[in-house]
Order: structure tokens, then sequence, then C-alpha cells
């Protein structure tokens, strides 16, 4: 039979290594785990499972800790998994099967970001509680010779997969914890990464991979010129890129590009973008996604009317789209929400535009049912309400959206006191409505048209 060896590299991990190790259990015919200078419980926890445990002193290099586990492999194949991370229940024989099979070079295993630490590993496989979509990894990586992981931070094994490219997905799903944001900022991993990044930048300059991922983290940290500037010269790179690897490094680095663009106001530059990806023909729901986005925010800015339409029409178009890609395993991880509650949310607000209230309505519904706190679904569902002239259900609803920062909120409440006659109440709202933008904009721009059509109405100077 072929062994199957568990490679691991960890550090302080007691808090989740246990159940990595225990998911791999009857799996895997030996584990390796390279600690990196633990001061917990983590070595204990590995050899209390029967793994080798190999110490290792940290020099800020993941690639060079990795290899360190390859030295204690010697023949069949590496599984790949971070302590944060699990096996799903039911993985192990498409795993084995792979392995028995011994076809594979790489095998890429479906990787799924749980939204919320408490998250049960069926609810993130679900996607009830994952942020975006599963995306395929190489976790499963035949033993060569010449098996080296590369890059100090997002390490990878393009050399190596050049020379052994038989890759496929393995249906041995992975339940990914170290995503969450809180987690994310509570261990420090965006100050460590950039850091990492930043000098990794400086070794590769002409990897897309690498100035994509270091955009990402510049922009974490506040630094948008810079992560503007990192964005525009990977999509440059990626579009240069050739073999398996372009499709990815168009991915990544558009998407990245094009939302830094769009977030900036560069509508023809974050269009562009997406224009040149769709040349090379590289598709993807994030693409789709932000070309929603785009003719979204040029409707906006769009007096005439049937050119507002033409682009709310390529906005329906664009989001519908990425709905349509829901459960779809990816190459390059998915924007949040995009074939979920984020489009489903955008698109309600674009059919509204266009007078379409009970289209508005059902997207709005499947954007709560999956996220009960995304505020435009509950905002926009008011408005269609009041569209329907349902003005007794629209004020229930309002009520727990009149925020003092939140004016949307405020004019649909005065909207909804005009329809019951009732415009002295309707002026008072409008009084909060100044207030609550003097401290920021509308969440939907469309309904800054609506509030002046009614304060018109209503006589509100």
């Amino acid at each position: 039979m072929t062994e199957l060896t568990l490679c691991m590299i960890v550090r302080d991990e007691e808090r989740w290594l246990s159940a990595c190790l225990e998911s791999v259990a009857g799996i895997v015919d030996r584990i390796v785990v390279v600690d990196t200078g633990s001061s917990d419980a983590t070595r204990d926890i590995a050899r209390a499972h029967g793994a080798t445990v190999v110490e290792h002193e940290w020099a800020d290099d993941f690639a060079a800790a990795r290899n360190v586990a390859l030295g204690e492999v010697h023949a069949g194949y590496l599984l790949v998994l971070d302590a944060d991370e699990r096996l799903a229940p039911g993985a192990g024989p498409a795993l084995l099967e792979a392995v028995e099979a011994g076809a594979l070079d790489c095998g890429l295993l479906p990787l799924h970001n749980a939204a919320h630490l408490e998250a049960a590993p069926a609810e993130v496989l679900s996607g009830d509680r994952r942020l975006g979509e599963p995306v395929r990894l190489g976790r499963l990586l035949r033993y060569t010779d010449d098996l080296a992981w590369e890059g100090r931070v997002h390490e990878h094994l393009t050399a190596w997969s050049a020379r052994h490219p038989c890759r496929a997905t393995v249906d041995a799903d992975i339940v990914h914890y170290g995503a969450v944001p809180a987690l994310r900022a509570e261990l420090g991993k965006d100050q460590r990464n950039l850091r990492l990044l930043e000098r990794r930048a400086a070794d590769e300059p002409g990897s897309p991979s690498v100035a994509a991922y270091l955009a990402q983290e510049q922009a974490r940290a506040g630094l948008v010129d810079a992560a503007r500037t990192s964005a525009s010269r990977a999509f440059e790179l990626s579009l240069k890129a050739e073999g398996q690897g372009a499709i990815e490094a168009i991915t990544h680095a558009g998407t990245i590009h094009a939302l830094l663009e769009l977030e900036s106001g560069e509508l023809d530059a974050a269009e562009r973008a997406l224009e040149s990806a769709h040349a090379r023909g590289v598709a993807h729901p994030n693409f789709a996604y932000l070309r929603g986005r785009v003719s979204e925010r040029r409707a906006a800015t769009c007096a005439p009317e049937p050119e507002r339409d033409r682009h709310l029409s390529r906005a329906a178009t664009g989001f519908a789209e990425a709905l349509q890609s829901r459960g779809e395993t990816t190459c390059v991880e998915t924007l949040n929400g995009v074939t979920g509650f984020e489009s489903a949310q955008r698109l309600g607000l674009v059919m509204l535009q266009r007078g379409d209230a009970d289209s508005a309505l059902e997207h709005f519904d499947a954007a709560i049912a999956e996220r009960s706190e995304c505020l435009d679904a509950r905002l926009g569902r008011v408005e269609a309400l009041l569209s329907k002239d349902l003005a007794r259900e629209a004020l229930d609803e309002v009520q727990p959206l009149l925020h003092p920062k939140l004016p949307d909120g405020w004019f649909l409440g005065a909207w909804a006191a005009a329809l019951f006659g009732d415009c002295e109440t309707a002026k008072a709202l409008f009084l909060q409505i100044d207030l609550a933008l003097a401290g920021r904009g509308w969440l939907a721009p469309h309904r800054g048209q609506l509030a002046g059509e009614l304060r018109g109405m209503l006589n509100v100077a």
C-alpha cells in the first residue's frame, strides 16, 4: 500500500491541534509535525497522537519550515494541513482512493473558510456559516526527490508543479477556521504577513502572485495608495503569465486591482481590468460581481434615463451571473458573499430602481435568509414594501433601522409616515435625515433623489 503522511508546521496551536489530528485518524499512516517554537502544550499533543515532532528555529520563512518536514518523508504521498484546519467527515475514502490510484502529482482539495469560530464543520460545508465559496488548493502531493516549497510567506510549489503537472480535484474537503476575521486580528496575522510580503516582494519583483498578496495586506492595513500601486503591477504581470498558473494569476490579481479601483471611484480603470481578463477568457464569480458593481455605480451618476437603464440592466446581469455560481469550487477565493447574500441584496436594489418591487423583495429575502444582519437588504425590503404602498408592514420593519447615522432609515420612516398622511411626523423625520447626512452619505445613492422628491412634496425646507 502507498503510504500517506500528514505534514504540518505549528507554533502554539494547543487550541486547534487535537481536532485537526483527530480528523485524520485512520486515514494517514504517519504524522510529521514541525514545531517552530511553541511555548504551550502543542508538542505534547502532537506526540500523544503519534506524531514525529521535529523542532525548527523560526526564521520568518514558511517554505523553509515546510521543507524541514519533507526531510522526514521518503515515499508515497503527503497531505498538507495547518492546525486550524481539519479534514471534513467522510473525506477519507476519496483521499485514500486517490493515493492508491497513484495517478496524481498534485491533488486539489476544496477548502472551506469558516465564518465563525464556533461553526460546526457541517455548517461550514453547507455554506450556512462559510466565507465565500470553497477554493481548490494543492494539498495532496506525490513525494519526489525534487519536491520543495518556495517563498517565505504564501509559500508555493510553482517550480515543482511545472515538472510534475498532473493535477486534479479530489473530493476530500477541508474546513479552515483561520480565516475568521476576529482570529486573524487576535493572532496579528495581517501585520506578520505584510512584513513578510514586503521582504518577499523585494526578492521576487516579477511575481504577480506576490504583488497581489502584498496589495491585499496593504489594503487591510489602510495603505490604499500603496495597495493600488501593488495591485496594478500585479495585474500587469499576470497578463504576461503563461502555463497552468496564468488563469489563477489573472483572477487573483484582477480581482484585487478592479476592486481597489472601484472603491477609489476609478470606474474606467476597474472596467478596463475586467475587460482585459474577459479578453483572456478568464471567468470567475468575482468578475461578474465586480462588473455589476461598476455598472451600479455608473447608473448612480447617470442623469439620462435610457443610459441609466442600460447600466442598471448590466448591473442586474452581473449580480445574477455571480449568484448562478453558488456552490461552485473555484481556483481563487471568492469575495465574501458574491455568490450569495452580497449579490442578492445588490440585485434587489437594482430591481427596485427598475420598478420591480416584487422581484426586489425576493432577492432581499434571500439575502436576509443567509445573513439576517444584511443592512442593505433590510433597508431595501422596507423600500420595496413602501413601493407597493404597504405602509403598515414597512413601518413595523423600519423601526429598528432608525439610527442617528443612517439617513436611509430616517428617509424610509418619513416615506411611511407620508403614506399614512402624517405629514408632521414625516417633516420631523426629515430633520433626522439632515443630521445623519452630516456624518455619512446614503447607503443607496438613489434614495437621495427620492428623498429630494419627497422633501418637495412635503414642502420641507
